[in-house]
């Protein structure tokens, strides 16, 4: 049986976090003399992971959008456009009825915040992306997990 590209994806997202976790606190350790204790380093691996065992994938992409509103209100932004592939992206941000009840009180506060800004956000098509549209191209042509 084919796996998802998209959970291949995912997979490869937790593993690549994880170690990154691991690097880090290493690091930190040997070069700054921080050390972390080990249950606050577990801690960070499961909350990073914490979006890889939702189901939807449209969780996943309305939490990618909702990021760069909250960076750019606390970096005091004024002006955000932001670019989707994703038209449950699109339609969410014109229809609050459309989240999923996960995410809901995120999604609001970030609607709230886009209020305060002159806020965009548009479909594009993946073609239209080349960056995205040459990840996934990828992606689809491996035949096995591989990092």
């Amino acid at each position: 049986r084919a796996r998802s590209p998209q959970r291949n994806l995912t997979i490869k997202a937790v593993i690549i976090n994880s170690l990154y976790a691991i690097w880090s606190t290493r690091n930190n350790a040997r070069f700054n003399s921080k050390t972390t204790h080990w249950k606050s380093a577990i801690e960070w691996i499961i909350s990073s992971g914490a979006l890889a065992g939702m189901i939807y994938a449209h969780m996943v992409e309305l939490c990618g959008a909702m990021r760069p509103i909250e960076i750019g209100h606390s970096k005091n932004w004024k002006n955000l456009w932001i670019e989707s592939n994703s038209t449950f992206v699109v339609k969410t941000f014109s229809s609050s009825a459309l989240v999923p009840w996960v995410l809901c009180i995120r999604c609001l506060n970030c609607m709230k915040l886009t209020r305060k800004m002159n806020f965009v956000v548009s479909h594009v098509f993946r073609e239209g992306n080349q960056c995205a549209d040459g990840l996934a191209n990828i992606d689809l042509s491996l035949d096995r997990f591989t990092i």
